[in-house]
């Protein structure tokens, strides 16, 4: 694990090779949002699809289950999308302060980056690092500050206020989830983590804890445990 960070560290430490996993990032978060939105505007299409797969007389324990991720994952995208929007406006704000170039581009990045939860908000501040040192230590200082404070009004203010409304999961096991799913299948699957957690997650708690082992849990999106 150590000498994967390692060698991971190395590799980005060339501009042009992280322009490069910068710019597949991107389009990675793009295309997961674009389909997320789409698949959140027709779900009746990909439900009927899912079900489709599984035996007839399963259909109804398909349809439930399928219901139950589908509707974590909505609440878990809208969340995302307000976070995203929410960091994307601070950082503008807090770089055009300091009088960094482009700071529509480092805003769009940083809530871009916040797609990603917890892991977001530090990759978003590496391109604004690099920005910051070509303007002088002491801009390099207060975007450091800036981003550190703004990660802490995610972390304490904006990420518990959506998370209550919309969708809360334990931030160790989202977190985990990503870790393990980068490792091992490579940096760009980190797009795609946290929506696989959600759904495992949801999954198991009915599927497993609920449904096999008979024990009253509440799944997330519902409002209390049957």
């Amino acid at each position: 694990m150590i000498g994967a960070i390692v060698e991971h560290a190395t590799y980005l430490s060339d501009p042009e090779k992280l322009f490069t996993v910068s710019t597949g990032f991107i389009e990675a978060v793009v295309v997961s949002v674009v389909a997320g939105l789409y698949i959140v505007a027709q779900p009746s299409i990909y439900r009927t699809g899912l079900v489709d797969l599984f035996p007839p007389r399963s259909h109804p324990h398909a349809r439930e289950a399928i219901d139950a991720v589908a509707n974590a994952l909505r609440l878990w995208l809208l969340g995302q999308l307000i976070q995203m929007v929410a960091i994307g406006i601070l950082s503008t704000i807090a770089v055009w302060l300091i009088g960094l170039p482009a700071p529509l581009a480092l805003g769009l990045i940083a809530g871009v980056a916040e797609f990603i939860p917890y892991l977001g908000p530090i990759l978003a501040a590496i391109p604004a690092g690099l920005v910051a040192v070509t303007k002088g230590t002491d801009a390099l200082i207060w975007t450091i500050i800036a981003y550190i404070l703004i990660h802490q009004a995610e972390g304490n203010l904006i990420g518990p206020i959506v998370q209550r409304e919309m969708l809360y999961i334990p931030p160790a096991v989202i977190l985990l989830g990503i870790i393990s799913i980068s490792f091992l299948f490579g940096a760009i699957a980190i797009v795609f983590a946290a929506p696989m957690v959600v759904m495992l997650f949801v999954l198991i708690k009915k599927l497993y804890v609920r449904e096999t082992l008979g024990e009253k849990t509440s799944i997330p999106g519902e409002t209390e445990a049957p």
